[in-house]
């Protein structure tokens, strides 16, 4: 038997027939045309501010889709458009030009990563006594410390040691690191010491064509393994002043000198020959305090190197450890005892015509010593190289008629800050 349900419809209202009304019909057709326009505009303005880049100073940054490189240790400033080029032009030039040679260097002077088809650092390191071609930016940095004797590389293993104690966040974990406070850390020091200062135990070779060997004795191979250390070189504070020199290199080669470059520790290449004024401020440590003491003003092309032993910032982090009663640990070690030294708070030294390495190499000695030697510092000083550096609140300087502003002075007077010329 069949069974039918009746259909039943839904209840709802019958539509009812909505006329429009034309009225102002045009008015909103023109404020529809407004505001596609206005869209349109949008649309156009937001692809010109993608595209156009504006002259003027601009802060100089690597690619963010680039791989790792080491451009958080600079600070790079640049005059777009103030050459022949334009300012979307030399943005686009020089971005690729630094974020090529940040990628690079971050990779060569790496004392803790390999990476593929890269003789850096760390392969130079762990091919000891082997025949090793490498890029022409450490191939010319090792010729300049052979030129100038300086066999600072091959602390390597103290670096390391430094490094640690570092990255201590408390007093009592220094301990394990620094050889002030441990016997077995000083011990060992002094092992790497009597390596480190003989050419017969370790060196590099310079065989020509980019080639190079890190010949390296039997016996401090031995010791370090023993010691568990892999590392024989390491270019560790000095490090910003070569790749600084390399990034600016490159830069002049194009043509573009329209900027200056500055490490957060303390090396500075100014490449612009124009007439256009820069500042660098120098800062000095009296028992716990910092103060800015002074700028110094100059133009055209500079080279700076400024040694200092105590941090400024967060970034000097891998470099400095300051303890509880404010005596601190700077990164300049002495070839001598393997000590931090500083012969006096801060020392900045400048040239118009050497670059950072080479001053830096020129310096160093004056600066990583057991005392401030005024006489040698102002023997050294010559028509290539000058210094600024703080004496009992005097900022005092080598090159007469230099530029020295904003002098420090406390709100009360005690405390104040005279420029004060050193003939040479």
């Amino acid at each position: 038997m069949r069974r039918y349900v009746k259909k039943k419809e839904p209840n709802v209202k019958p539509v009812k027939r909505i006329e429009l009304s034309e009225n102002h019909f045009h008015i909103r057709l023109i404020a529809v045309i407004l505001l596609i326009a206005l869209a349109a505009g949008a649309f156009v303005y937001g692809i010109y501010s993608y595209f156009h880049v504006d002259k003027g100073w601009t802060d100089i940054t690597a690619e963010a889709s680039s791989d790792i490189n080491c451009s958080d240790d600079f600070v790079f400033l640049y005059n777009l458009g103030a050459g022949k080029n334009s300012a979307s032009d030399d943005l686009k030039q020089i971005t690729e030009i630094y974020t090529d040679a940040t990628v690079n260097a971050y990779r060569l002077f790496n004392v803790n990563e390999d990476f593929n088809g890269v003789k850096n650092i760390r392969y130079i390191n762990n091919h000891p006594n082997e025949i090793i071609q490498v890029d022409s930016v450490l191939y010319n940095a090792f010729s300049l410390l052979e030129e100038y004797g300086n066999r600072y590389i091959f602390l390597a293993p103290l670096f390391e040691q430094y490094e640690n104690m570092y990255y201590c966040t408390d007093d009592t974990e220094t301990k394990g690191y620094d050889p002030v406070q441990n016997d077995g850390i000083r011990k060992y020091f002094d092992g790497i010491l009597s390596y480190a200062n003989s050419g017969e135990d370790i060196s590099i070779e310079l065989l020509g064509e980019n080639k190079i060997r890190l010949n390296v004795s039997e016996a401090y191979i031995s010791y370090a393994k023993e010691n568990q250390t892999d590392r024989f070189v390491d270019f560790y504070w000095m490090k910003n002043a070569f790749i600084v020199d390399y990034i600016a290199g490159l830069l002049r080669d194009e043509g573009l000198t329209y900027g200056s470059i500055s490490s957060y520790d303390g090396f500075v290449r100014n490449l612009d020959d124009s007439k256009e004024s820069y500042t660098f401020n120098i800062y000095d440590r009296v028992d716990n305090m910092v103060y800015g003491a002074a700028s110094f003003e100059y133009s055209h092309r500079n080279s700076i190197v400024y040694f200092r032993d105590f941090p400024i910032s967060g970034r000097d982090a891998s470099h400095y450890y300051e303890f509880s009663d404010g005596e601190l640990r700077n990164p300049y070690i002495s070839m001598s005892d393997g000590l931090c030294r500083a012969s006096i708070e801060n020392l900045t030294a400048y040239s118009k015509t050497e670059g950072c390495a080479e001053v830096m190499l020129k310096t160093e000695s004056l600066y990583v010593a057991d005392e401030f030697d005024e006489r040698a510092l102002l023997a050294a000083a010559d028509h290539n190289i000058n210094f600024i550096y703080c004496i009992d609140f005097n900022v005092c300087y080598t090159e007469e008629g230099a530029r020295l502003t904003g002098l420090f002075e406390s709100e009360n007077g005690q405390i104040k800050y005279e420029k004060k010329f050193k003939a040479k």
